[in-house]
């Protein structure tokens, strides 16, 4: 090999690692500091609760992996912003404006910048999922 095909190479694998190392290190994950135990609340578009859980979790767990072992129907799509609930138990989301899942922590808007499993999970937590028609 001549030396610009050696430098070529170099540059690919070092392109290829800094893409990767700028992705892990961008792209939110989920820190919780504590096990404990959160509420999961499934709310259909008339505002009814279909199901209620509460769900024990430690440092180690991440809200898509509860989910998927605590419920029916969880399906996810993958984003640049990181996952996006499209399916549990009877709410369903065709992700194209005309429903979707909206998600409340304690009430409040989760962060729409942020995928489901950037989600930090805390003691006492209530996370509502609403689907949302227009």
């Amino acid at each position: 090999m001549n030396n610009k095909t050696i430098i070529k190479i170099i540059l690919t694998c070092l392109i290829i690692f800094g893409s990767f190392f700028l992705i892990r290190h961008l792209l939110p994950e989920s820190e919780n500091e504590e096990n404990g135990t959160i509420t999961v609340r499934i709310i259909n578009e008339y505002d009814v609760i279909i199901k209620e859980k509460q769900i024990d979790f430690t440092e180690e767990d991440n809200l898509p992996d509860l989910l998927k072992a605590n419920f029916n129907n969880v399906r996810f799509m993958s984003f640049g912003f990181g996952l996006a609930l499209v399916e549990i138990e009877e709410l369903v989301s065709d992700f194209t404006g005309n429903s979707f899942i909206r998600i409340l922590i304690n009430n409040d808007p989760a962060q729409s910048n942020v995928g489901i499993s950037a989600i930090s999970l805390r003691d006492q937590m209530i996370i509502a999922f609403i689907l949302e028609k227009s």
